[in-house]
């Protein structure tokens, strides 16, 4: 896997992300990501067009966000997974995604 920056325009949600409801609302994101910023890389993979995110499209649309506002992010730091087929990123989507719980 290899660590890179990507330019936000270069980045779009992966179809195949196992997250179908709930990623709109990214409130919770706004305020850390304008103190510190991206601190958890995406995990993405080449398409024809760029870049699809296979985990992080919460992050990616706040990152958009922020650009509306301040202009804050010209590119963000991804992962990049491996050529291979779809089952690889469907499990690092559904990976990242079980693992996420409310805090108490």
């Amino acid at each position: 896997m290899q660590l890179d920056y990507i330019d936000l325009k270069d980045l779009k949600p992966a179809p195949i992300n196992v997250r179908k409801h709930g990623g709109d609302n990214v409130d919770d994101l706004l305020p850390s990501m304008r103190a510190i910023g991206l601190i958890q890389p995406l995990l993405v993979r080449k398409n024809c067009e760029g870049f699809e995110v296979v985990a992080g499209a919460r992050r990616l649309k706040a990152a958009n966000l922020l650009v509306d506002e301040r202009r804050e992010f010209e590119s963000l730091p991804c992962a990049i997974l491996e050529d291979g087929d779809d089952a690889i990123a469907i499990a690092a989507s559904l990976a990242e995604n079980v693992a996420r719980l409310p805090m108490d």
